[in-house]
């Protein structure tokens, strides 16, 4: 969707607003000012001290890839794949994160799949990976050929969002 904002010298541009499917929190619409992007620097340093690891908050106990290294790694042994797409800056990400790292049933599903989990700037472009749009967190599932098995997905949730998962148990 997109969003007409105003910023300080009252000049008007069109954004487009991720959509978040979870009510409870709230995507923000970053601007690129000054202020805005000196805050950025600070908060992605603060974020390197508090979010070490490739598990970028999703547990450490987890063997995490790299998309290309998942990818790979799931072919040569011929495994199924699982993907987490998400934002540092998304709150239901953020509110996820914590439930999933603690999840037992979480790391015993991790030795079943190749788990790779982008954020940001490692978010996969190609459309194959966004099958019913593209919004924070999207947990697909992949064949060992790397293909998004689409008929895999969250029964229990919203249908406009079938890739979402607010908790891991779901």
């Amino acid at each position: 969707s997109y969003k007409a904002i105003s910023n300080r010298n009252n000049e008007t541009t069109t954004q487009r607003v991720p959509v978040n499917p979870d009510p409870l929190y709230t995507t923000p619409v970053r601007q690129q000012n000054a202020s805005s992007v000196e805050e950025e620097e600070e908060n992605a340093e603060e974020e390197e001290s508090t979010n070490v690891g490739k598990g970028k908050g999703f547990g450490e106990s987890v063997a995490w890839k790299s998309l290309d290294d998942g990818l790979s790694e799931a072919k040569e042994e011929k495994k199924p794949l699982m993907l987490i797409i998400h934002k540092s800056w998304c709150g239901a990400c953020a509110a996820l994160k914590p439930k999933f790292a603690s999840a037992d049933e979480i790391s015993d599903l991790s030795k079943h799949f190749v788990m790779v989990n982008t954020e940001d700037d490692d978010e996969p472009q190609d459309k194959a990976y966004a099958p019913d749009g593209a919004y924070y967190p999207r947990i697909l599932f992949l064949n060992s050929d790397g293909d998004v098995l689409t008929d895999v997905y969250n029964e229990e949730g919203n249908p406009e969002y079938k890739y979402y998962y607010s908790a891991p148990e779901m």
